[in-house]
């Protein structure tokens, strides 16, 4: 079987073979799928992705697997992927993410070539609901923050706003025009079938990056009233959310520490840097917060691993999410977890006894679900082991990988009676 993969990043895999020497890869959680797919000979992988820089020629192959590298700064990869579906003859081609309008451009190009009944797209992010959160509840002044490198290069936060909202019109219509989905959230289901009510929706979970199905949190052996954050550098992730609740948490812990992953935002002025930054580094002076929080900068999956099993919590205050991988890996590793209840992330976890959701506007909530588990060995322990064993269910890798071949299969057109997906 050729499957053709469409992905907005390269994967390490395809780091590593052009050997790039990068400390920190992205596109990790695709990894485990690929190398799963791998193991079956019979799969000839082939892999698309956005490159760089247009100058370099990004082409490769290794065994049974391949890559592509399209430039995405002219319509010259239209003609590019046009010539890769007539070379590579795929008998799957799988879009992973919606978010980008090239996205759409391949998808039409699949349509004109009367390969849609074998296309399919898993659904990631979906930028047309990202958008209507991506202030994550900021007043109307605070949105204005920007810095002049941001202003001179048009990557304001209202600019960033602006861009979603384009993009959001060409995701509704590449969802207009395709025929299967992947998804894994009833949210995610619910969104796909309203912009379009005859799409076939196929569910599978997610497979996470291998390191996170090794290793498993202890109590006594974490950093007592610490919190791991695993971004906080868009609006959208709320992390002035927390800000408002750590207000509240220090009353009773002084020593509360928050690890942040991710490119230090706080670290702006006026002249570079992030708008928002600026705004976070003005809440956190204003609430005297500068010794609670720590930046981490960008970090390998090993290093989040290890930050993790050493933190008391996870806490993800996002506006909105299908579901995150981020929270998922802690919940991998029992790290007990609040998480926002926003998307699909209820799907993740079931209140209360695999961890703690709240109104994603409610950080006196948020607030007392996070002294709760700092003041209740039982409670963390608690939800530690039932999230664990959720998560494992969620993100085990084999059975994702039998169920993904399966979609395939039936997308080939064989076991048409034998497995039901929608």
């Amino acid at each position: 079987m050729k499957v053709l993969w469409i992905n907005n990043v390269a994967i390490p895999r395809i780091q590593n073979i052009n050997g790039n020497k990068d400390r920190v890869v992205y596109g990790g959680w695709l990894s485990g799928l690929s190398d799963n797919l791998l193991k079956n000979k019979e799969i000839n992988l082939c892999i698309c992705y956005p490159k760089q820089n247009p100058q370099n020629v990004e082409q490769g192959k290794e065994g049974n697997f391949s890559f592509w590298g399209l430039s995405m700064k002219d319509k010259k990869y239209c003609f590019e992927f046009a010539s890769i579906l007539d070379s590579f003859e795929p008998d799957i081609i799988h879009f992973f993410g919606t978010e980008f309008s090239w996205s759409y451009e391949l998808c039409k190009i699949c349509k004109d070539k009367k390969m849609l009944d074998k296309t399919v797209i898993s659904i990631q992010g979906l930028v047309s609901e990202i958008q209507k959160y991506y202030f994550a509840g900021m007043n109307f002044r605070d949105r204005n923050y920007f810095t002049l490198s941001e202003l001179k290069s048009n990557i304001t936060m209202r600019a960033i706003l602006h861009d979603y909202k384009k993009r959001a019109v060409s995701e509704i219509e590449e969802l207009k025009i395709v025929n299967n989905v992947i998804g894994r959230t009833t949210w995610d289901e619910a969104c796909v079938k309203f912009i379009n009510k005859e799409i076939r929706y196929f569910f599978c979970n997610e497979t996470l990056r291998k390191e996170f199905y090794e290793g498993k949190w202890e109590l006594n052996k974490c950093k007592k009233h610490t919190i791991y954050v695993s971004q906080a550098g868009k609006p959208l992730k709320g992390f002035h959310k927390l800000i408002d609740a750590l207000k509240i948490v220090v009353e009773s812990y002084p020593d509360v520490k928050v690890n942040v992953g991710g490119t230090n935002v706080i670290n702006s002025s006026f002249l570079r840097g992030s708008g928002y930054g600026l705004y976070l580094k003005k809440l956190i002076r204003q609430n005297k917060l500068s010794d609670n929080i720590n930046f981490l900068g960008d970090l390998t999956a090993e290093e989040v691993k290890q930050y993790l099993l050493s933190s008391n919590l996870f806490v993800s205050t996002s506006a909105i999410e299908n579901s995150s991988n981020s929270l998922g890996e802690a919940m991998l590793l029992g790290v007990p977890c609040i998480a926002s209840d926003v998307g699909g992330v209820t799907d993740m976890i079931t209140h209360k006894q695999e961890g703690f959701v709240y109104p994603f506007d409610d950080s006196n909530l948020l607030a007392f679900y996070i002294i709760k588990v700092f003041a209740d060995e039982r409670i963390a322990n608690n939800i530690s082991l039932n999230g664990r064993i959720h998560a494992q269910k969620t993100h085990d890798e084999n059975v994702n990988n039998e169920v993904l071949l399966k979609i395939y299969k039936r997308l080939q057109g064989r076991h048409k009676n034998e497995f039901e997906f929608e």
